[in-house]
């Protein structure tokens, strides 16, 4: 009788747990749901990043690049930055940062943006993402820590300049 009990407490043990993992994984926010991918910006908005050394504020223009902004828009509102730290600082250069969670990179890092045009150049505190190619915008994104106008022209990769789409209006 007292194995009997045993397995008893150990299978609701299991099943507890089994419930536990479910409810978890059925409240916790989505990583990725590809319909994201058609949500478009509005003309301008602002975006605040809270960081350990302090809280900046980027104002972002969907005219300079408007697949650029996009998809800012997605990242931001669906939390890909949060959590995510600036891995390269180039004094007079740029600050970079982007997602290095792999679980969530994953879904991400397929959907890359197509090349647009540089029309507003890479001054002090103007934003972009950085690329390694055509047409692998998308995850990666860097402040221009002094004017960088030759990034406007620059021709790396078979692609020439970096698009801006926002400018840091406070904290830079």
């Amino acid at each position: 009788m007292y194995s009997n009990t045993k397995n008893q407490n150990r299978q609701f043990s299991i099943y507890s747990t089994l419930i536990i993992v479910v409810l978890f994984s059925a409240c916790s926010k989505p990583i990725f749901k590809s319909k994201w991918l058609k949500e478009e910006a509005p003309s301008q908005f602002i975006t605040r990043f809270e960081t350990t050394k302090g809280i900046f504020d980027v104002e972002i223009t969907r005219e300079w690049s408007p697949m650029a902004v996009d998809r800012f828009y997605q990242t931001v509102k669906h939390r890909y930055y949060n959590n995510t730290v600036f891995y390269r600082v180039v004094p007079n250069f740029v600050a970079q940062w982007g997602n290095n969670d792999t679980a969530v990179l994953k879904y991400w890092k397929p959907f890359k943006l197509a090349d647009e045009p540089v029309i507003q150049s890479n001054l002090k505190g103007y934003m972009s993402y950085a690329r390694s190619g055509k047409e692998t915008r998308g995850s990666t994104l860097f402040i221009n820590l002094k004017d960088n106008q030759r990034l406007d022209t620059v021709t790396a990769n078979g692609v020439k300049g970096y698009p801006p789409f926002g400018k840091v209006i406070k904290g830079m």
